[in-house]
């Protein structure tokens, strides 16, 4: 009976850690948790804590109007890792929304 709660426990272990994801951040101001290093955390973790991290690692104030994109999408912070879909290796680039430019007024 032991070997089985023993498996039974092996298993779970190894589906959580298959649920792990291995995240850096990019920014301008640095690379969190750093250039050689990803952090590894649980799917159901929220985006938004990672960022936090990273922001305080960083040293990094006034992040309200920044966006995080993955591939080039935008993801909603307040996600987990696992509702946006995101496993694996993961790059979240962290920065200010660029503006749409344009041409100015003047002719």
């Amino acid at each position: 009976m032991d070997q089985l709660v023993e498996n039974a426990e092996m298993k779970n272990a190894a589906e959580k850690h298959g649920s792990d994801v291995a995240v850096a951040v990019i920014t301008t101001a640095g690379i969190y948790p750093s250039e050689d290093e990803f952090r590894r955390v649980d799917g159901d973790t929220e985006i938004e804590d990672v960022l936090k991290k990273a922001a305080k690692k960083l040293h990094l104030t006034n992040t309200d109007d920044w966006v995080a994109r993955v591939d080039d999408n935008e993801v909603n912070v307040k996600h987990s890792f696992r509702q946006e879909g995101l496993k694996g290796i993961v790059e979240i680039e962290w920065h200010k929304r660029e503006g749409g430019g344009g041409a100015s007024g003047a002719r």
